[in-house]
């Protein structure tokens, strides 16, 4: 059975991965009217960064590093005013509390350098850390404890490098790592998105790898190290990733965002493909699980790119997502997450897009 103790937190070059469940709500979404941001969100996370009980956003900006937005409460959001990493292509972001100090710290993954820890003074404002991890094309990130020593260590998922672990020794410092290499293999890879769950039921987190060729499951052992690789067969070109429980079993499932091609649900301890979702030409980028209509069971939202619009599926309870006449917008979008931004108690819906602000849809 899934170990309920795993501390998971995870983001990729498109969206929030984790699954969240739901106490209320109906599923039907209402445009809050806010902008957000300067656009190019190519990733973002969302979690209570100054510690008034409410949740923010971070927004990785191509053009212009990572912004931090803070919730007023009732799910309105102002500019913290930080202005970090602008000479930066920030591809992802990723939220956790790797010094163990009781506040949410943040990475960030490059294109163009390394990627780089800021340290939270408990406030929302973020400090770098003078870490600098990997040298340059981190597309995705995940956190979670990899090593099962108690604390957050970092997943890159690169593109044209090996996808790399980065282990934390505790007080967030990030001084040993080591790159998730196939056997008999000497091409690197080319990730777009990553994250981490326990595939096989285990208790272990195992990482599974969105690439633009056919994706990767990097299963752990005891010891934190991730030595057996399964492919997934086909080349799905995903660049966007998101785990949950969607059939509510002992394992933890995936979703698959589709380039040109389906999006893959992929359910059981062999991550097997269960079926498609969506059309090839939705230019699916981001996907994200969440109870969205309160009936237990996860259901599926995507952000899609080109002037598609943004859709949303729910699950009949087997793990069979069916489409809902909704559109979320045709913003060109990058990045979707599920979270209860108002407090209300229900999931509501923020989106990151290439050429506009970020936009967020309240759960009724």
């Amino acid at each position: 059975m899934i170990n309920n103790k795993i501390n998971i937190l995870c983001a990729t070059v498109s969206l929030a991965l984790i699954s969240f469940g739901a106490v209320s709500g109906t599923g039907v979404f209402v445009d809050s009217g806010q902008n957000l941001g300067e656009g190019a969100v190519f990733s973002l996370a969302v979690a209570d960064v100054d510690n008034d009980g409410d949740l923010d956003i971070v927004f990785a900006q191509v053009t212009a590093g990572f912004q931090v937005f803070l919730n007023d409460g009732s799910g309105g959001f102002s500019d913290s005013g930080q202005v970090v990493g602008i000479n930066k292509r920030t591809f992802a972001v990723a939220l956790a509390d790797f010094n163990g100090n009781g506040y949410v710290d943040l990475v960030v993954g490059n294109d163009s350098g390394p990627s780089n820890i800021y340290f939270n003074d408990g406030t929302g404002i973020f400090t770098d850390s003078g870490q600098s991890l990997g040298s340059s094309d981190t597309q995705a990130l995940a956190v979670g404890d990899m090593d099962n020593d108690g604390d957050i260590d970092i997943v890159a998922g690169n593109f044209g490098q090996y996808n790399r672990v980065y282990r934390n020794n505790g007080t967030g410092i990030f001084n040993s790592s080591f790159s998730l290499k196939e056997p008999n293999k000497s091409s690197k890879t080319r990730t777009q998105a990553i994250a981490v769950g326990d595939f096989n039921g285990d208790g272990r987190l195992d990482v599974y790898a969105g690439n633009i060729d056919e994706d990767t499951v990097y299963m752990s052992n005891e010891y934190g190290q991730l030595r057996t690789v399964e492919k997934t067969g086909g080349k799905y070109h995903a660049p966007g990733v998101a785990v949950g429980n969607i059939n509510n079993d002992s394992y933890q499932d995936v979703v698959t965002a589709g380039w040109l091609t389906y999006n893959r649900v992929r359910k059981g301890s062999g991550l097997a493909v269960s079926h498609n979702v969506g059309k090839p030409n939705d230019y699916t980028w981001g996907v994200a699980l969440g109870d969205i209509n309160g009936d237990g069971y996860d259901d599926l939202v995507e952000a899609n790119a080109l002037g598609n619009v943004n859709k949303l599926y729910f699950n009949d309870g087997s793990g069979t997502f069916y489409g809902n006449s909704q559109s979320l917008g045709d913003n060109n979008s990058r990045a979707i997450a599920l979270a209860d931004l108002d407090g209300d108690g229900d999931l509501d819906i923020v989106i990151g897009h290439q050429d506009e602000p970020a936009s967020i849809y309240f759960n009724n």
